[in-house]
């Protein structure tokens, strides 16, 4: 049996999981240090972790607070950073202006589209939305009681950060944002 190649983008948080964890274990440690290490730190984000020191409640759909938040080591890559909006337009400003240094051909390494189905390209770590208004490297995440979307226009020199303290996607404003702005 031959495998199948796909013609679509996928994204696997599975995957993104065990990419953290082999690249922790290729460093000799942590998910968390190595993030902070390597990124968080040169780009000035000192509020970006994988465990919250504190934290606003998150909620569910229907406004009930969620008593437990989702804190976790094993396959850390799949979504286990926390982090703020300044931290974050940091992020963004690096995507936009990648420093000259190993980071920044990194940066614009996971820019680079891989897979290509219609107007939706998969980059490393980025989704690429493609249409009228341009293009729109982006990417969107949940845990319980927390939604959080980053956009980048590259072309047009402008970022977008959404966070929710909610289950309910945040993505309709990232989009709206990042087209309107």
């Amino acid at each position: 049996m031959t495998p199948r190649t796909r013609s679509r983008p996928v994204y696997s948080n599975l995957g993104f999981g065990l990419l953290g964890t082999a690249l922790a274990r290729h460093l000799r440690t942590s998910y968390d240090e190595a993030v902070r290490e390597r990124i968080a730190t040169p780009l000035g984000m000192g509020r970006t972790r994988s465990h919250p020191d504190a934290h606003q409640p998150g909620h569910t759909r229907r406004g009930r607070i969620r008593r437990q938040v989702w804190t976790f080591d094993a396959l850390a890559g799949a979504g286990a950073l926390w982090s703020s909006v300044d931290d974050l337009a940091l992020f963004v400003r690096a995507h936009l202006e990648p420093p000259d240094s190993g980071l920044g051909e990194a940066i614009r390494l996971i820019q680079r589209p891989r897979v290509k189905s219609g107007r939706m390209e998969q980059a490393m770590a980025w989704m690429k939305l493609s249409g009228r208004d341009g293009e729109l490297l982006f990417h969107n995440g949940g845990t319980a009681g927390y939604r959080s979307f980053v956009g980048v226009d590259t072309a047009r020199r402008r970022g977008v950060v959404v966070l929710g303290d909610s289950d309910r996607s945040v993505d309709r404003q990232g989009f709206r944002l990042a087209r309107d702005s």
